[in-house]
């Protein structure tokens, strides 16, 4: 959408306050849903060690679930990072600084 400079009159593009709000919010309640998967992988993690530990010794376990963290660390990382620079895109900053 343009709307008229309110500096010299020209032509200047105009992104609406409730777009930007509904971005923001939206970008907000993704943040929360990927925090709380998160957790939960976490939380499984912990779950799935105790659950195994009888089985196959604390020691064996403790590894296992080391190693399921440093994984659920890197595909949460990947995940993260794709979906925080697509909202991050969608709304609009006016300038660099404030993208970054």
């Amino acid at each position: 959408e343009h709307i008229k400079s309110y500096i010299d009159g020209s032509k200047m593009v105009h992104f609406p306050t409730r777009k930007r709000v509904f971005y923001f919010t939206q970008s907000f309640l993704s943040v929360c849903v990927l925090l709380m998967l998160a957790l939960g992988v976490v939380f499984s993690i912990y779950i799935i060690r105790f659950t195994v530990e009888d089985r196959v010794g604390i020691v064996k376990a403790q590894i296992m679930a080391s190693l399921l963290n440093s994984l659920q660390i890197q595909v949460l990382n990947y995940l993260y990072g794709f979906i925080l620079k697509h909202l991050t895109d969608r709304e609009n900053h006016r300038t660099d600084t404030h993208y970054e």
